[in-house]
């Protein structure tokens, strides 16, 4: 019996070792060595008998296939990872092994989140939802306040994205309180990147349910959201980032612009996704420079539209294609059309009538910073979001197309 038990601490050490040398070198080599000790330590503890280090085993085969799954067969390696964690948290009680419990459901969740990223399944979307939501209830937040906002924050990623599926309010809704609260440990001196990633996040969030119900509060929070994650995201630290960021506050102002001061806030879209082009090139952010082109040249569409229904504003408007002063200009290979056929020049003079005014919003968000860490890219898939009905977008457009309109956005970065 204790050569037994002597056995499966040295598996588990050897897993764990085995798992740590993959940080260095021979990452998918020494992870599957992980695997396998953490597997044998899994069959020589029987769960009724040797819970807790049964339970351990299993966490611990959770982590190794949650970690392969970065490098090889993702699919496979995420159900692996969520069947295991999913057998680690059923042995421990909440009541009396939360921290444990706590642990093996939020791996659960990552897992499951991660699979509706590979997938786009709403299926796994609540699955990662409910995960989160009961982890949280299992952890004291006053022992690890870091670690609660973190959970809060996922929490609020994974509800905003099966928003995106299903349109619901009240997705959005929870969405904003769990980024709140996590912003409420988070702050721009102590933890800057997280507290930056949630701000983007809270941002995008409150431009959605902007989208759904036209709520000139939210979008107003959404650009003050975004303006504070830029506090932090300097385009000569965190260029990739602060492009991100600077594509959604476009959009941000887009929207706006349907409220108030149609000829400014579009200048002011126009500025910000000429930033982000500042940054992204077709060489090494493909789709991102695609995607950031593609809201440039609606914008500048709609900025021509503008001009042709409200000539009172028209001198508060850039010449076409130039952004306000002290904004870099994008490069005329910025302007692309969406077909397969590669960049096609926008017509100077472009006309779109009001009934196309939702078609031409349709733009593309980033969540790209919270996917990351400092120096890393941003490799999250960005979202396609849902405009507004024609009736709304042209009764938004026609208040705010009138001579003299003031907007109501904070004041830029």
């Amino acid at each position: 019996m204790l050569f037994r038990r002597c056995s499966v601490v040295v598996l588990m050490c050897l897993g764990t070792a085995y798992r740590s040398l993959a940080e260095a070198r021979d990452a998918i080599e020494n992870l599957g060595y992980a695997s396998w000790a953490f597997s044998e330590a899994v069959k020589a503890r029987k769960r009724d008998l040797h819970f807790a280090e049964h339970g351990a085993a299993q966490r611990g085969l959770g982590e190794t296939h949650a970690r392969l799954a970065d490098f090889a067969d993702r699919e496979q390696n995420l159900l692996a990872a969520a069947r295991a964690f999913r057998n680690a948290a059923s042995v421990y009680s909440p009541e009396t092994h939360g921290k444990e419990y706590a642990s093996a459901v939020a791996g659960l969740a990552k897992s499951y989140a991660s699979l509706a990223d590979l997938a786009g399944s709403d299926e796994n979307l609540h699955r990662a939802i409910a995960a989160y939501s009961d982890c949280l209830d299992a952890r004291s937040a006053d022992e690890d306040p870091e670690g609660d906002a973190a959970l809060r924050s996922e929490l609020g990623k994974a509800l905003a994205q099966l928003a995106r599926g299903s349109g619901k309010e009240s997705f959005l809704a929870r969405a904003v309180e769990s980024f709140r609260a996590a912003l409420s440990v988070y702050d721009s001196q102590e933890h800057p990147f997280e507290y930056a990633a949630t701000m983007n996040h809270l941002g995008n969030a409150h431009r959605m349910m902007f989208e759904i119900g036209d709520g000139e509060a939210d979008i107003a929070s959404a650009i003050e959201a975004l303006q504070l994650a830029l506090t932090v995201y300097a385009p000569e630290n965190y260029p990739e980032d602060y492009a991100a960021v600077m594509n959604n506050l476009g959009m941000a102002f887009v929207c706006l612009a349907g409220l108030s001061d149609p000829g400014g806030n579009l200048a002011k879209a126009e500025q910000a996704f000429a930033e982000a082009l500042r940054i992204y090139t077709p060489e090494l952010h493909g789709q991102r420079y695609q995607e950031a082109s593609a809201n440039l040249e609606k914008t500048r569409m709609l900025m021509n539209e503008v001009r042709m229904l409200a000539p009172g504003p028209a001198a508060c408007l850039p010449p076409h294609g130039q952004a306000e002063a002290g904004a870099s200009p994008a490069p005329e290979a910025a302007i692309v059309a969406d077909g397969p056929d590669g960049p096609e020049e926008a017509a100077p003079e472009t006309m779109i009538s009001l009934e196309d005014w939702t078609a031409a919003r349709g733009m593309t968000a980033e969540d790209g910073p919270g996917a990351s860490r400092p120096g890393e890219p941003v490799v999250s898939e960005a979202p396609t979001v849902e405009m507004a009905s024609r009736d709304a977008a042209r009764a938004r457009f026609a208040r705010g197309a009138k001579p003299g309109g003031a907007t109501d956005a904070p004041p830029e970065p």
